[in-house]
């Protein structure tokens, strides 16, 4: 009897607080950009030739690493440290070691650069949605506090938000 009217404290508790237990039928994870792609190819045209579409091969580029790091007095790094390290990897991929995720020790091509889901978010819950529903499974206009998870003052310190949303990352495609 005592230990049922703990648990149902506890469970009060979790209601009360508003915790809700992780559920994967329900949490999104990352597909990859070839889930994408079908259905957005006009955006996929455009972004494709986006810095952002490249931005996982810019760390294999020796020269753009040596730069990046003698412009912010970085010498901690060698180039040849850039594509395995979570301190670059985390903002040239999709998902960085999240819910489906890039992950350093699997092959995950399709989630290689700042693809679609890196600003609009995991995106299996809109995939499997019904048509009339897809929006509201996914982000359509990111807003600044998603670019500024990568471009920081440190990282990009010529990143003005307000100058960069004018250009786009993509050509946006009235529906």
């Amino acid at each position: 009897m005592k230990t049922s009217i703990i648990f149902l404290f506890i469970i009060f508790i979790f209601v009360f607080l508003g915790y809700s237990f992780p559920n994967s039928e329900t949490e999104a994870t990352y597909l990859g950009i070839a889930k994408c792609k079908p259905c957005h190819i006009q955006i996929y045209n455009s972004w494709v030739k986006t810095p952002h579409a490249k931005a996982y091969k810019s760390l294999k580029d020796k020269a753009k690493v040596n730069n990046f790091l003698k412009s912010h007095n970085v010498s901690s790094l060698i180039p040849e440290e850039a594509p395995k390290s979570p301190d670059c990897v985390r903002c040239h991929t999709t998902g960085f070691e999240l819910n489906g995720g890039f992950n350093l020790s699997k092959s995950n091509d399709n989630l290689i650069n700042i693809t679609c889901e890196s600003c609009h978010g995991p995106g299996s819950s809109h995939y499997s949605a019904k048509r009339d529903e897809k929006a509201k499974f996914i982000v359509g206009k990111p807003d600044e506090k998603v670019c500024l998870t990568c471009h920081t003052k440190e990282m990009s310190p010529g990143f003005i938000y307000d100058e960069y949303v004018k250009k786009g990352v993509h050509e946006i495609v009235k529906r």
